[in-house]
Order: structure tokens, then sequence, then C-alpha cells
């Protein structure tokens, strides 16, 4: 601890050379400290000891420390006097709660509150939250179904958080199957929060909990009735394993603008009425990944008359671990005229040969993403405010994205990450010189951040010449300020040299070359 805050004073003192480092050290004669200068070692003088420290500034460390170990407040009271009143005097050093009750001793429940944990100290959650005083509460329960009395165990602390429901600002829960969720949610006082997340471990309920109603249908565990029911609110929500239960005249969810659904059974119509009523809200952020669903999306009942959900105020749509099928029914369901942000991740390479027939070896691979290409296409034709574009491993044909790009004018960061984009890719996207094709239409003229990922088909004379064309002085389009390449095997040394030097003041590149693991 000691070493970690003496590099922390050498942060705070610039004025310290680079290749020395400050070790903590007491007030000692000058014959004492003769060892340590002969090893190499400087000792920093008297005013910059741990001791002499500014009360500011340690418990601004504590407070840093209990963000990253839930038992840092309690180790730092037995440190010294002189940290134990700091931290007893630093309330926001107690204000992140962990609860977890873990099955870790056979069948038996082992709550880390109610035994001595292994660094010697109880945590008594009531002592906790009285040292917390009026600082904003971060609640975390981690808990495993090993014990029939979870639950009631679970509901006494609800109780005792009863009284500190107002401080609280972020709540996390993970459990492993929903009644437990359900029973904590339900339990608590209304919340109003800024970030929320349910993490369910088992979104299926056991066989033996349905009954013959639930065996065929969606079991219970894919919803979570109670954050709505219990009138909590949350500007972030954040469903794993699960989703909320949101109507169009829900009120509990009018304060939400971020919500992040993942890894839950949904039906088609299930997750069309979740986005539907999404469009009453206010949402800026919607996230949607690895969800398994188990239809095709029927489309909303009560769609506008252009047949597309209007979410119109989301900025931010991600789609991560999804098939190009799911991705290309949200595609043509969704209008989003402000989106900002786009990020989609498919499942590349395996996704194509699950896609392909068996019985053909001459199977064209624009054929096979022509599906996901043209609905990608039309929906970038919705979205003209869009300024930051990630695909990773998503099957988008060369033409298909050259279409796409024709729509972002405002396209400031691009990033690709394994696609299989090629010369017909680059060359369209690098703008007419010398004269030559000047009816060629511009793509992405503002174009100024470009990430480049593990694109086996890239070629480097390409990248040089698109880097050449953006950044002269005459260019109709923006210069290129930052680019980054990682892991492409076309692109080595040589090119980024030959990049280096086409615009070095105003250029930024990083270039990570392909590992012999990756050539592999």
């Amino acid at each position: 601890m000691h070493r970690i805050i003496a590099r922390f004073i050498n942060y705070a003192y610039p004025e310290s050379d680079e290749d020395e480092e400050i070790l903590p050290t007491v007030s000692t004669p000058l014959d004492a400290q003769a060892p340590a200068q002969a090893s190499g070692l400087r000792a920093f003088p008297e005013a910059l000891s741990i001791e002499s420290l500014p009360i500011e500034l340690i418990s601004a460390i504590l407070v840093f420390w209990a963000a990253v170990d839930h038992e840092g407040p309690w180790m730092a009271t037995g440190v010294c006097k002189h940290w134990r009143r700091v931290v007893l005097a630093s309330p926001k050093a107690w204000s992140h709660i962990s609860l977890l009750l873990k099955a870790q001793r056979g069948t038996a429940l082992y709550a880390e509150e109610e035994e001595t944990p292994p660094r010697g100290k109880r945590r008594p959650l009531e002592l906790w939250l009285e040292r917390s005083g009026g600082a904003n509460i971060s609640l975390k329960i981690d808990a495993d179904t090993g014990y029939p009395l979870l639950v009631p165990k679970l509901v006494g602390y609800c109780d005792v958080l009863s009284d500190y429901v107002h401080r609280i600002r972020d709540f996390t829960l993970q459990v492993e199957l929903l009644p437990v969720a359900k029973a904590v949610i339900s339990s608590l006082p209304p919340m109003t929060l800024d970030y929320c997340k349910v993490s369910i471990a088992q979104p299926r309920l056991p066989r033996q909990w349905r009954n013959e109603n639930t065996a065929l249908g969606p079991p219970e565990g894919d919803t979570l009735w109670s954050f709505a029911t219990s009138g909590h609110t949350a500007q972030t929500l954040v469903f794993d394993g699960c989703r909320p239960y949101v109507t169009p005249a829900s009120t509990q969810l009018a304060n939400t603008t971020s919500l992040e659904i993942s890894k839950v059974h949904l039906r088609g119509r299930e997750l069309v009425d979740v986005l539907r009523s999404a469009g009453t809200l206010s949402l800026t952020v919607l996230k949607l990944g690895g969800i398994p669903a188990r239809e095709r999306l029927a489309p909303p009942r009560d769609a506008t008359p252009n047949g597309y959900i209007t979410l119109p105020y989301l900025r931010h749509l991600s789609l991560q671990n999804e098939t190009m099928a799911f991705c290309e029914e949200i595609f043509a369901m969704l209008d989003t005229p402000n989106l900002d942000t786009l990020e989609v991740q498919n499942g590349g390479l395996a996704e194509l040969r699950s896609l392909t027939p068996y019985d053909r070896d001459d199977v064209n691979f624009g054929e096979l993403t022509a599906g996901f290409g043209t609905k990608f296409v039309h929906f970038t034709r919705r979205v003209p405010q869009l300024r930051l574009l990630c695909l990773e491993k998503s099957g988008l044909h060369d033409r298909h994205f050259i279409q796409a790009l024709k729509y972002l004018d405002l396209l400031r960061e691009l990033q690709m990450d394994c696609l299989l984009i090629g010369a017909p890719f680059m060359r369209a996207l690098t703008p007419p010189s010398d004269g030559k094709n000047l009816n060629k239409p511009l793509l992405c003229p503002r174009l100024q951040r470009l990430e480049i990922s593990r694109c086996d088909l890239l070629q480097g004379e390409y990248l040089v010449a698109l880097v050449r064309s953006r950044n002269k002085n005459d260019s109709q389009t923006s210069p290129i300020l930052d680019l980054v390449v990682k892991g492409c095997k076309g692109v080595g040394e040589e090119y980024a040299e030959e990049i280096r030097h086409i615009d070095p003041e105003r250029l930024r590149l990083r270039l990570q070359l392909c590992t012999r693991e990756e050539d592999d």
C-alpha cells in the first residue's frame, strides 16, 4: 500500500525524474539513508512522506480504494490511528456497499456480512450504512441459491436498507433465479436510481418449478414484472437474463433513458411489445445482446403508417452478438431519425458457414448476405445524423457497404473489426485525385477517425492511397486525423512509414502488426 501511494505521489509531482521511483521512508538520519541511496533508490523529502500527505489526498485515495475493493474501508481502519480518523470522516468511502451471500461451505449458506471474512474484520451492514453519512449509496447484492433461507435473509437485509433507499443511486442485483430477484425488488421501497442492473444466471426456471401451463410457453423467468410494479425508477436499466415489463401507459419507467436487454429468451412478438413500449419513453440508448429469438419478429400491432416503430429520442443503438437474421428484422422495424451511434456485432465466419448449404460448393458470399445488406442500406437511409458506425464480424458485402455509406454524409468515425472488406470498398472510400473521376460521389466527406482491425482482405497500398487523397491540402473531404490499424495481414510496417510521412503534423497513426498466431 505504501508503495502504491508513493507512485501516486510521483504522478502528482511531475517534476520528479521519470526514471526514478520515489519510495516511502520515515525521517531517518543520513547514515541510515545511505544504503538506500547506494542501491539507486532516492528517498523523497520529509515533506512528501506518507505521514505528511494532506488529509484531502488520503481521503481521495481511500474513496478510490473502496470503489475497487469493498473491504477497503475496513482495511484502512487497521493501518494506523491517523488513517482510521480520516476514513471514518469520509462518508464516500463507505458508500460502496456489497452484500455477498455465497454457498461456499457445502450446502450451508455463507453470508460474508455475518461471519468473519478472511481479512479478519466483521462487516455489519447497519454500521456500514451509518458511516456512509449522507453520501449517495452504490449497492450490490450478489447471492447464490444455495440454501432455502436465502430469500428470507435477503428480505431481512431489505428491511435494514428501507430507511436508506432515498440515498441509493446505483443498484446491482446478481442472483441465479428470477423469483429471488422479484422478492428483493418487491421488498425494497420505491427507489429513484441513476443506474440499475438485474442479472439472472438462469433465465429459465428449473423444470420442476414449471406447471403444465408454462411447460410449453415462455417460462416465468423471461419477464421481470416487479421492477415497474414496485414503483422503482432508473435512468439506466440493464437486464441480463430477464426483461422489464413495460406498457405504453407505464409511468414508472418514464425517466428511463438507457435500456439494455441481453441473454433472455424472447418470442418475436414479445420483443416487439418491449420495443413498441420503449417508443413511449425518452430512450436515448438501446442495447440488445445475445437474444435467441425463437420466432420471427411480428409486425407491431399499432405501427405507424410507414410500418416502423419510431424511437424519436434514440441516439445510441447497439446490437451485440446477434445473428444477421435478427439484425435484419430490427433494421426493418425501427425508425430512429436522430440516431448518432450504431454498433453491430454478428457471428462472423462461423455464422456464414452455418448459412452455407452442405450440397453446394459454389455459394456466392454476396448471395448469403444479400438480405442483411439490403436491410442495412435501407436503415442507413433513415439515420442521416449518424456520426459513429462500428461493425464487428458482420457479413456485409462491399457493394452493400458502399451503398450504405452514400447516405452517411455526417459520419465522423468508422470502426471495422473482422470484416471482409476488399479493394472495391477502399477505392470507393478514396476521393478522386489528379482530375480523374471527378463525377465520382464522395463517401463520408467528414470522416476523421478510422479504425480497422483484423480485416485480412485489406491491402496496404489502398490504405495509403486513401490517406494521401483525404489529407492533401486541396481535398474536398476532412482529413484523417486518427488512424488505428490492428492485426491486418496486408498492412505492414513499410506501409505505416509511408502513411506517417503523408501528414505528420495532423495524422496520428497507431499500428499493431499481425502476430504469427493470427497469421496461422
